[in-house]
């Protein structure tokens, strides 16, 4: 005699059987998760760079403020050039800034390497001079003409840095400044950094988004969407299921 399967199992009684998990509860475990996916990967992504000196220039009550400190390792710089350099200089056109200092004039010097790399220019105008600083005397030189790290003729490599200056009844727009991060490196063996950065009037700015991780956040987030989809129709098959029994 041959039985139909599926005949047997249609005349068999069946306890009703409970979804694993209530739709409910896995629609707001899905929104909870994209919440912390969206949350994680924001802050993975919006993390700054580390850089050994980080200088952050905003606009504050009608003035723009240079302000910012770190220390520098100058080790796997091995060319230099001496001269005197105004505190508290200016020129986004040409990649330059020349930060705090006692005094007019600091003697230092320029050092750069075969390693150097980093933006020409952070803006569109020419000198502009600060009308007071306070601290260390410290800058970079972007440019095509002779750049690096300028740093006071006293400083040892790995000293502190820190310092302000203030340019009074500026703007960003009126000095030529573009809102960014900029970040000159250098060196193999030592290598380190300077970064600058130009907040915009609206409030601070975001380092620009290396290219592969949105596409691997895009690819986690669709893959939690298959899952949890699949898991909503068999979470809804049970309880169709479970009332059909039921009757």
């Amino acid at each position: 005699m041959t039985l139909s399967f599926s005949k047997y199992i249609n005349t068999q009684a069946r306890p009703p059987r409970k979804p694993e998990r209530p739709i409910t509860n896995l629609i707001n475990f899905g929104k909870f998760s994209s919440i912390a996916l969206t949350i994680s990967t924001l802050a993975g992504l919006q993390a700054p760079a580390n850089a050994a000196v980080v200088v952050n220039v905003s606009e504050v009550l009608g003035n723009v403020i240079f302000t910012g400190g770190g220390s520098l390792n100058l080790s796997d710089l091995g060319i230099s050039v001496s001269t005197s350099f105004v505190n508290g200089f200016v020129n986004s056109q040409l990649g330059i800034y020349q930060g705090a200092g006692g005094g007019l004039f600091t003697p230092g010097s320029v050092f750069t390497s075969a390693t150097f790399n980093g933006p020409t220019s952070f803006g569109t105008l020419g000198n502009f001079t600060a009308d007071s600083t306070s601290g260390d005397f410290g800058g970079i030189r972007g440019g095509n003409n002779f750049p690096g790290v300028i740093v006071r003729d006293s400083y040892i490599s790995g000293d502190p840095l820190s310092g302000t200056s203030v340019f009074n009844n500026q703007t960003l727009a009126s000095m030529g400044l573009t809102p960014g991060i900029y970040k000159w490196t250098w060196g193999t063996t030592n290598p380190d950094s300077y970064q600058l950065i130009i907040n915009s009037s609206s409030g601070p700015v975001s380092e620009a988004v290396p290219g592969p991780l949105p596409v691997l956040g895009a690819a986690a987030a669709f893959g939690f969407s298959r899952k949890l989809r699949k898991r909503i129709k068999r979470s809804a098959n049970l309880v169709s299921s479970s009332s059909t029994y039921g009757r």
